[in-house]
């Protein structure tokens, strides 16, 4: 079999450009990502090199398939799910019998991708569209690593000295904004929107009461379930602080806690709960709240706790040593929540 090569171009590359892609998924779907992976090439003012791309994901997966035809992304869903079905009785179940499915399927189509970026374009072939593969069944938000290698078209950079073009964070449609948990605490006279998460409707009113007397400006959504507190996530919510019982419809022990945290690592968490072992909130910090408010205690120190957390610090009561050693089991969970990724 004979086969014809082009001419070879080389170069050395004289641009080095980074960006993180935001993507809202719709839930289990193929996201198609070319557009905002062209603008990204478009914005760094590459000519030749290479491009790649990385899910920071183990239930979402980056793929090269046809864009021509919907039919053939409902084929593909469809076959995934033949490889690996919800009904196959799989051991883990943390975050709902979808997880490990969704896991399997991301073994099997991969998180990273390679395209080759010629004359300033993606070399795609015709029909080829880049997409994020979402395989949990709610929407989630995924985050893409893009990483371009090239020289660049106007040619201003010596092959010495490497030039890093851009550095953003976006969704599409948007202009690049950032937030981390840990400089994202909005000041107390600012607009603040918080989710006040418990069974209670009493207790709901008693934490109401506590956070209006705080902040000038507050909006206060209440969840009686920890499906309430989901959906509100899902649907884009800006949330600045959850406060969150333990122990309601929907979570058991700490899953509700560990869930949000891989799910939703940028909104911070303050739990709120009956159970004052301190055993319980060790792990409660351990696995990434901000504090940890006894409901046995008066509205004054919830107050104190809540401005605590908004001034950047932590809260737990005075008596709990943080510093004791975790258990064994409490490191394994551990570990196993630094490889939940939404």
């Amino acid at each position: 079999m004979k086969g014809s090569l082009s001419p070879i171009t080389d170069c050395v590359p004289q641009l080095i450009a980074t960006a993180t892609l935001v993507i809202d998924t719709s839930g289990s779907s193929f996201a198609e990502i070319t557009r905002e992976v062209m603008r990204f090439v478009a914005e760094s003012r590459a000519k030749d090199g290479a491009l790649f791309l990385f899910a920071r994901h183990t239930s979402a997966s980056l793929v090269i398939q046809e864009n021509a035809d919907p039919d053939v992304r409902s084929d593909l869903a469809s076959g995934l799910d033949r490889l690996a079905p919800a009904s196959a009785g799989w051991i883990h179940d943390t975050e709902g019998p979808d997880d490990m499915p969704a896991h399997v399927k991301t073994m099997l189509t991969g998180v990273s991708l390679h395209v080759p970026v010629i004359g300033g374009a993606l070399a795609l072939g015709t029909w080829q569209g880049i997409y994020i593969a979402e395989h949990r069944a709610r929407p989630h938000q995924a985050v893409i690593g893009l990483c371009l290698s090239a020289r660049d078209q106007d040619g201003r950079h010596s092959a010495q000295k490497a030039h890093a073009a851009i550095v953003l964070c976006f969704r599409p449609g948007e202009q690049p904004k950032s937030r981390s948990v840990a400089h994202r605490m909005k000041r107390m006279a600012e607009s603040i929107r918080m989710v006040i998460a418990d069974d209670h409707p009493l207790f709901r009113g008693a934490l109401r009461e506590a956070v209006s007397g705080l902040f000038e400006d507050v909006e206060i959504a209440e969840a009686g379930s920890f499906d309430d507190v989901t959906k509100l996530l899902e649907r884009g919510a800006e949330v600045d602080l959850i406060l969150l019982d333990l122990a309601m419809p929907g979570v058991r022990g700490f899953s509700g806690l560990m869930y949000l945290r891989a799910q939703y690592p940028s909104v911070p968490i303050v739990v709120v709960s009956a159970n004052d072992d301190p055993a319980v909130i060790r792990r409660c910090m351990d696995f990434g709240a901000l504090g940890f408010i006894p409901k046995t205690l008066g509205i004054e120190i919830m107050r104190g706790a809540i401005t605590r957390v908004f001034e950047g610090g932590v809260w737990t009561p005075p008596d709990v040593d943080l510093g004791a050693g975790a258990d064994v089991e409490t490191t394994d969970l551990l570990t196993r929540l630094t490889s939940l990724t939404p």
